[in-house]
């Protein structure tokens, strides 16, 4: 054994954090959570891994509602396109109830949606350059948020 790692002697042992999960910003999930309850959407900027992810913060129903609609609007043919939108569309059915009202007891939620999503390199030019997309992520991963959006102007 190595004395460079060894503790000095009569020293007592510090106690050793592993950290095995990033956690989760209680205030982060709280706004994701009334967004998903509701038709509610605003502005945010998340800094992610050093990049900032700017758009609106949509509830998971409209999140798969709109990526549904722009993912088949790449088909040509009308009724395989209706099939994928509707297939994609019905993923945000975990959001409501059977009478098509949000669900308001929902666990904490563990991803966040944003529409009209850009990503805004550090020389401040947004990628894409000719407008947002939608996005997914998981809430452990965002390092911090600021309330609105960014803009290339």
């Amino acid at each position: 054994m190595s004395t460079q790692n060894a503790e000095p002697a009569g020293q007592p042992s510090l106690p050793q954090y592993v950290v095995t999960a990033a956690e989760n910003d209680w205030f982060l999930r709280s706004l994701v959570s009334m967004v998903n309850s509701s038709d509610t959407t605003f502005g945010i900027t998340l800094n992610v891994s050093g990049m900032l992810i700017s758009g609106q913060l949509v509830g998971g129903k409209q999140y798969f509602e709109g990526f549904a609609a722009t993912f088949a609007g790449a088909i040509q043919d009308p009724s395989e396109a209706d099939s994928i939108r509707e297939g994609f569309a019905s993923h945000g059915s975990v959001y409501v109830n059977t009478d098509g009202t949000y669900k308001q007891d929902m666990e904490a939620p563990s991803y966040v949606h944003l529409k009209n999503c850009r990503y805004f390199h550090p020389s401040g030019n947004p990628i894409p350059g000719n407008g947002g997309v939608w996005w997914r992520g998981r809430i452990r991963e965002v390092g911090g948020f600021a309330l609105g959006e960014l803009s290339s102007s």
